[in-house]
């Protein structure tokens, strides 16, 4: 668990015992407003999810393409 300077709270998880895949590495951040997925396996995209879509039935994970130059987070 890491305290954030913000005042939010984090928690790290780590595992070895997983047998399918034995070098996945990926970082999921989760908030009360959606969550955001970045795999090793899949290094082009983000999966990203908003609380928000819940109201209009298209709730789920949108798989994004963040290497375009026309993205509008590519400058980050």
């Amino acid at each position: 668990m890491v305290q954030l300077k913000s005042g939010e709270t984090a928690f790290l998880h780590a595992s070895r015992v997983a047998t399918v895949r034995k070098g996945r590495q990926y970082i999921e951040i989760t908030g009360s407003q959606g969550a955001v997925i970045w795999d090793m396996e899949d290094l082009t995209h983000l999966h990203v999810y908003f609380t928000s879509a819940e109201k209009s039935g298209l709730a789920g994970f949108s798989k994004i393409m963040v290497t375009e130059p026309s993205h509008p987070f590519q400058e980050y």
